[in-house]
């Protein structure tokens, strides 16, 4: 399967001034510790910096608190 955006897609968000990521609470969370996945976070972070660099308005919308707080 690929992986890779299509060329439309990068132009589309390329002049997009918003951009809206949805991340899905399993995300958050490394499955074999079932804490936050603090890597896979930080990656993020930069992700969302350089778009706001970029001066794109970044919404991130998640209920990782769900998966973070279902720990036994």
């Amino acid at each position: 399967m690929d992986t890779q955006p299509s060329q439309s897609s990068v132009d589309y968000l390329s002049r997009a001034a918003s951009i809206v990521i949805k991340i899905g609470s399993a995300l958050f969370v490394d499955q074999l510790t079932g804490t936050l996945d603090a890597p896979w976070l930080s990656a993020l972070c930069r992700d969302v910096a350089d778009l706001h660099a970029g001066g794109k308005k970044v919404v991130l919308v998640s209920s990782g608190a769900v998966a973070l707080g279902s720990r036994e």
